[in-house]
């Protein structure tokens, strides 16, 4: 935030998503004792962990222990989740924004035992459902395909948006309804979209307000400047919600969710 003229963002920062998801664990999970795994290493993990912990102990929450672990190097962390265990929490809480990692966390998660429902959360990196994390994987998500609609129910048409991803990546229709990557977006092509879309708007205005014709001599007049200026005006209703900037450059008041794996 506040990290130069021409940074935007089109999702909250950590501390937000930090904060909502301890909420989440005490309120909707009723979690009351967890273990969270840090990298300190990793601005990303240190800065989650740290809002996460922060907003968890206000409440009177308990964090039994943090578990290090080193981004990109997880294939072994089956050994700090026991480690994890042995302190008997009611949740863990992964920080990494690496889906591979996410990968084997999930994977390492006892499936008997004592702790074979032990539940597990995630960031924004955790879209990702291996079977260990059915029915205990929970995730914050910045956009989520059903969000608009388990919100409205079907009251509003959905946006062209996924009628036009499915076309693009199910061009032969061989795949199913709700197939992710060909009919079916996930959250990171949600967002990719809502970035090139608020540019594009941004653009749009700039030429308008300058009076620029959309000509490839013309459009060289367009200078960076000129973007970053406009940029701070875009209101966008999204495909991952409406997105208008505060000073600091950051979305006001933009919705992200929470999924759960399903136990099947």
């Amino acid at each position: 935030s506040n990290a130069s003229p021409f940074f935007f963002r089109v999702v909250p920062p950590n501390r937000f998503q930090g904060k909502a998801t301890a909420l989440f664990a005490e309120q909707s999970l009723h979690v009351q004792k967890v273990v969270v795994f840090v990298d300190n290493n990793d601005p990303y993990s240190q800065n989650l962990a740290q809002d996460f912990e922060k907003q968890f102990r206000q409440d009177k929450g308990i964090v039994l222990k943090e578990e290090s672990f080193t981004t990109n190097q997880t294939s072994k962390i089956g050994n700090l989740i026991q480690d994890a265990l042995t302190t008997n929490p009611d949740a863990l809480y992964f920080t990494s924004r690496d889906t591979s990692d996410v990968t084997n966390f999930q994977d390492a998660l006892p499936t008997s035992g004592p702790f074979a429902h032990t539940l597990a959360l995630a960031g924004d990196a955790g879209y990702v459902i291996h079977k260990a994390g059915y029915g205990r994987w929970y995730f914050a998500s910045f956009a989520f395909p059903n969000e608009l609609q388990n919100l409205t129910g079907n009251s509003s048409p959905p946006a062209p948006f996924y009628q036009d991803y499915s076309d693009d990546f199910n061009q032969d229709g061989l795949k199913p309804p709700g197939y992710y990557g060909f009919t079916r977006p996930d959250d990171n092509a949600m967002l990719s979209y809502d970035v090139a879309s608020v540019f594009l708007t941004a653009m749009q205005m700039t030429t308008g307000s300058n009076k620029i014709v959309l000509s490839s001599a013309d459009l060289q007049s367009v200078t960076p400047d000129m973007v970053a200026k406009t940029l701070p005006h875009v209101v966008l209703q999204g495909v991952s919600g409406l997105i208008k900037f505060d000073a600091a450059h950051d979305p006001m008041n933009k919705a992200f969710v929470f999924l759960a794996a399903s136990p099947d």
